[in-house]
């Protein structure tokens, strides 16, 4: 079990140090509007600094949990047996790359036009409890004489126990554990309209269709999980227990590698369709700058299918007691791991979709900027999720609030953005932009000087062209 779990999650998350959705916080909200806003908002549109802004690239990775220090995660070895260590409460972590690749946005009199093209991949643990997961990763040793092939050596009755010393721990968990990975693309088509002008103040709404395009997916979900957990020197053992299981995974997941080869990430065709609505104000000064800007959006309102070479099955188990299965000897791929625990006996399927259907998080985003001198900016930021990650069929996505103050010196601007998120806590960071061009880290502050639990980094790179709006 302990290879099956490791390939499947932390392959993505600890070798590649891999990172989706998560906002470019810094640049989204700042006074120069690009195709980084307009995804955010796709009304920003409205606001774009130049006649056409184009974005050449723009890339975010991090790491965030609810366990681990940020001088601990750049010098751990392994990271996840550490965080199984240390923790004492479900652990989370959530990992996110983001890349915006070619795009661009212009304005036509009171419209404005975008199309933008997207890559995101994520690898998250769930509400892991420490106890099971300690179970599941732990190093144990097998003799000789229990290594067969097949299942029959997950299931032991009593008298097959080796007389050692062990450990019994109680499991008693209500709540669905996740280990998820998903991976795709977008081609995003955006509009805006400015519907209101009067002086100084306009109102303007967009919407942006995005055209999925699936990757892979996997998730391992855990619920209601309750029982009893034997541990001793050679194997780990659970019996009088019951609860479900969820196996997912998508045809990049068939192999030994579990989707990490060379080969794991490649788009298919369009598999889905997600919608974005959204809105803004703004005040401007006698100069024609922005004095305050506000806007709302509702993201993710859809999700993506994988149809071909994919399996999506839940099991109800139950064990008795006096009966006993091991779950750290899994081995092989996704196909096996099911063949196997079917032979045990000790689990019958409850639902065979035949097919994974995977939701995006509906998002509420909600923002004000302000600017009361030229040299000053300060924005709000909040990211509230509207969807429970716990269900086997969503993409995780954080709750968070930011608050970016920024000193604006012409092209050249500094700003540190500073944030609530809901696995790691508050988080303060430091980003340069000049342009286009920018580069920081929503927690760099923080992680060397208080030692939270985040770390991240981003930077890109857009240009525009025109006359300024």
């Amino acid at each position: 079990m302990k290879r099956f779990l490791i390939l499947f999650f932390m392959g993505l998350l600890l070798h590649h140090f891999s990172l989706a959705q998560q906002p470019f916080i810094g640049i989204q909200n700042g006074p120069r509007k690009g195709m980084a806003s307009a995804i955010m908002n796709p009304a920003e549109l409205s606001n774009l600094g130049k006649k056409v802004e184009v974005n050449f690239f723009s890339a975010q990775i991090g790491l965030s949990n609810n366990v681990l220090s940020f001088q601990d995660m750049l010098r751990a070895d392994d990271l996840l047996d550490l965080v199984i260590e240390r923790s004492n409460r479900p652990i989370n972590l959530r990992t996110d790359l983001s890349l915006i690749g070619p795009s661009a946005g212009f304005k036509v009199g009171t419209w404005a036009f975008g199309i933008a093209t997207q890559a995101y991949l994520k690898a998250d643990v769930v509400d892991l409890d420490p106890t099971l997961g300690q179970a599941l990763f732990g190093d144990f040793n097998d003799p000789p004489h229990m290594l067969y092939a097949g299942a029959p050596h997950l299931r032991i009755n009593h008298s097959q126990m080796m007389a050692s010393s062990a450990n019994t721990f109680t499991l008693n968990y209500p709540n669905n554990q996740r280990f998820t990975v998903g991976g795709w693309g977008e081609l995003d088509l955006m509009a805006a309209k400015e519907l209101l002008r009067m002086g100084n103040q306009s109102v303007s709404v967009g919407t942006n269709l995005r055209l999925i395009f699936p990757s892979l997916y996997a998730n391992l979900g855990m619920s209601n999980i309750r029982g009893t957990l034997v541990e001793d020197d050679f194997s780990v053992r659970l019996t009088d227990a019951y609860g479900e299981l969820n196996i997912a995974y998508s045809d990049p997941f068939l192999g030994d590698e579990f989707g990490f080869g060379s080969s794991g990430f490649r788009l298919g065709g369009i598999g889905g369709v997600a919608l974005d609505l959204g809105a803004t104000y703004t005040l401007e000064k006698e100069e024609g700058k922005s004095l305050l800007n506000a806007g709302i959006s509702l993201k993710n309102i859809g999700g993506m299918s994988f149809r071909d070479n994919s399996s999506n099955t839940t099991y109800s188990m139950n064990i008795p007691e006096g009966e006993y299965l091991r779950i750290d000897d899994f081995d092989g791929d996704f196909e096996n791991i099911e063949q196997e625990l079917l032979a045990t006996g000790y689990f019958n399927i409850l639902r065979d979709p035949g097919r994974i259907r995977v939701n995006f998080p509906t998002m509420v985003n909600a923002y004000a900027e302000y600017s009361p001198i030229n040299l000053f900016h300060v924005s709000l930021f909040i990211q509230h999720r509207l969807s429970d990650e716990r269900s086997n069929n969503l993409i995780t996505q954080q709750n968070m609030v930011v608050v970016t103050p920024r000193l604006v010196l012409g092209k050249f601007e500094i700003y540190s953005p500073w944030s609530h998120y809901q696995v790691a806590g508050i988080n303060g960071g430091f980003g340069l932009q000049f342009g286009g061009f920018f580069v920081g880290s929503h927690s760099i502050i923080t992680g060397l000087l208080a030692d939270t639990r985040q770390v991240d980094v981003h930077l890109g790179l857009s240009w525009g062209f025109g006359k300024n709006n």
